[in-house]
């Protein structure tokens, strides 16, 4: 079936030829993606996520939910997405009374307080030049806390 150590044809007629020797697996692969894909697909072109909808398409869904005459084929129908996205927001306005989910917080949670934050900028105004570590030994001095973790904090 193959011409060539370097192309490997389908059953399709399809070929693909390659620059260095590859595993017959992943040529296989490759050229069963190739077969079953539409036309307009290409197998070196990115994968791009389909585009997010409208604000106007988010109202529409939500005015149709609350209305409640529709199935959700048609609610996606009428605004131009899939069902999965009508479901999506009908959950969204039930738990968040939004179409959208909130953000989620990223990032590591604070280790120091608002009111430790207020005694620290007091405390620069007096004193702007302090270094970090001069800082830290203010918030554990007058406010029992230790901005640094020791081996020994698990113990």
């Amino acid at each position: 079936m193959s011409s060539s150590p370097y192309q490997y044809t389908g059953h399709a007629g399809v070929s693909i030829a390659f620059t260095q020797p590859l595993c017959c697996i992943r040529a296989k692969q490759q050229l069963h993606i190739a077969e079953t894909a539409p036309n307009n697909y290409r197998i070196d072109q990115p994968r791009i996520m389909a585009p997010r909808l409208a604000v106007a398409q988010h109202d529409l869904i939500r005015d149709m939910i609350l209305a409640g005459t529709l199935t959700a084929a048609q609610m996606a129908t009428a605004a131009g997405c899939s069902t999965r996205s009508v479901k999506a927001i009908r959950s969204n306005l039930r738990h968040f009374y939004i179409t959208k989910a909130p953000a989620n917080g990223g990032g590591r949670q604070r280790s120091i307080t608002p009111h430790m934050l207020d005694a620290l900028r007091e405390y620069l105004l007096e004193k702007p030049s302090l270094y970090q570590e001069e800082m830290a030994l203010f918030l554990w001095e007058s406010l029992a806390f230790s901005s640094l973790h020791t081996a020994s904090a698990g113990l």
